[in-house]
């Protein structure tokens, strides 16, 4: 019996979608200067970076590792469009903001009204912010939406949850 299940097994696992290391696919290493990873992303031809704003211990963010960002569809629809850098929301590591402000991340933070974690904010080239998304997503469908919805201008005309509707063809 166990045996049988296990070969039940084997064809789910293998229809699993690809995953790879968030640390290393997602996220860029950042030296803490914001009006820097925009400049680079201009340079790369990018329509700006998504701030992702967590905490170490945080149980949503470890979800959102462990199920979203660890796919291979989320991390290149993202990083085709998006530099993406992680914020430490209660860290006292000092960055500089687009503005040019230096101060911690915590209160970079808070300054953006990031309130939770995780908690994603896409900014263009020029420093405006162009979406974001509160929470966890509920699955890498749903983040692959929001990519869309930031890169693609969308939240100039809606809500996330508006153009989610209109793109899942509910009323």
């Amino acid at each position: 019996m166990a045996l049988l299940l296990g070969a039940m097994l084997v064809p789910q696992h293998a229809k699993s979608q690809a995953v790879r290391d968030p640390g290393q696919h997602f996220f860029q290493t950042s030296f803490g200067d914001l009006r820097a990873e925009l400049e680079t992303a201009r340079g790369e031809g990018k329509r700006g970076i998504l701030l992702v704003f967590e905490l170490d211990e945080c149980p949503y963010c470890k979800r959102m590792h462990d199920t979203v960002i660890n796919q291979v569809a989320v991390q290149d629809a993202f990083r085709e469009h998006f530099n993406i850098i992680r914020i430490e929301s209660d860290s006292l590591d000092e960055i500089v903001s687009p503005s040019g402000q230096t101060l911690t991340e915590r209160d970079y933070a808070r300054l953006s009204k990031a309130y939770g974690t995780p908690y994603s904010i896409a900014l263009s080239v020029d420093g405006t912010e162009l979406a974001r998304l509160p929470g966890a997503p509920i699955n890498a469908d749903e983040y692959l939406l929001f990519a869309d919805y930031a890169a693609s201008g969308a939240a100039t005309s809606g809500s996330f949850s508006h153009y989610k509707a209109r793109r899942r063809g509910e009323k």
